[in-house]
C-alpha cells in the first residue's frame, strides 16, 4: 500500500509538471501468438477488435514518458444450438520509456519503453442439451515487452505513432473446469501455471491528440 501511494503520487506530480497525450490505437499486424486466448486479443479476425485508448505523459525536465493503455475490454456472447458461449477478457498496459533527444527531427521523434501488461480472461460453454457438458476457462498473468515508437507530428498536437510490441516474456495462471457430474471436484479441475518465452509481435498503429 505505501509503495502505492508513493507511485500515485509521483505520477500525479508527473501530470501537473508533465505534458498529457491522448492516443487511440488499433493492431494492423499479429504474430507468433498460437493458443487462444492470447495476451491482449483473443480470436482477432477484425483489427478493429483491437481498439486501445491510451495516455502519454511525458515530462517536461527530462525525455522520460509514462502511459497508460486500456489495451484489451471485450464481452460478448455467441449462442448456437446446443450451447451458449460467453466471453470476458480485459487487458490493461503500463510502459516506461525516454525519448531520444538526438533523434528528434521537425516531425519525427523517436522514443522506446518497456511494457507491463496484466491480462485476463474467461469464457464459459453454458449447454442447452444434455449430452453437452458445461464447462469454463479462466487465464491471468503479466506480459513483459520491448516497445520502440516512431511518431509523425502533423501539427504541434496531432501526431501519429507506430510502434510494434515485442514479447519478451508471458507468465500466468490457466484453469479449465468440466463440469462433469461423474468427475470428482479435484477431477474437474485442470490447470497451472505457464511461463512463455516467445508471447508474439503485435504493432499498433495510433492518433494522437496532445493537450
Amino acid at each position: 500500500m505505501k509503495h502505492f501511494i508513493v507511485f500515485s503520487l509521483c505520477l500525479a506530480s508527473h501530470l501537473l509538471y508533465g505534458q498529457t497525450a491522448f492516443k487511440l490505437s488499433v493492431n494492423t499486424l499479429r504474430s507468433g501468438v498460437e493458443k487462444e486466448p492470447n495476451f491482449t486479443f483473443p480470436e482477432e479476425n477484425n483489427p478493429a477488435f483491437g481498439v486501445a485508448p491510451a495516455l502519454v505523459i511525458k515530462s517536461l525536465n527530462n525525455n522520460l514518458y509514462h502511459e497508460i493503455e486500456l489495451s484489451r475490454l471485450y464481452v460478448g456472447k455467441e449462442e448456437n444450438d446446443i450451447e451458449i458461449i460467453k466471453d470476458f477478457w480485459l487487458s490493461l498496459g503500463y510502459e516506461l520509456g525516454a525519448k531520444f533527444a538526438s533523434m528528434d527531427f521537425k516531425k519525427l521523434r523517436v522514443r522506446l519503453g518497456g511494457a507491463a501488461n496484466l491480462f485476463y480472461g474467461s469464457r464459459d460453454y453454458d449447454t442447452k442439451i444434455q449430452q453437452i457438458i458445461p464447462r469454463d476457462y479462466k487465464s491471468f498473468g503479466i506480459v513483459l515487452s520491448l516497445c520502440p515508437h516512431l511518431e509523425y507530428y502533423f501539427t504541434e498536437r496531432f501526431f501519429l505513432d507506430f510502434g510494434p510490441k515485442i514479447g519478451i516474456m508471458s507468465f500466468g495462471f490457466e484453469k479449465t473446469r468440466t463440469y462433469n457430474p461423474n468427475f470428482t471436484e479435484q477431477q474437474q479441475k485442470q490447470g497451472g501455471f505457464e511461463l512463455n518465452g516467445h508471447p508474439g509481435l503485435l504493432i499498433q498503429l495510433g492518433i494522437g491528440f496532445t493537450f
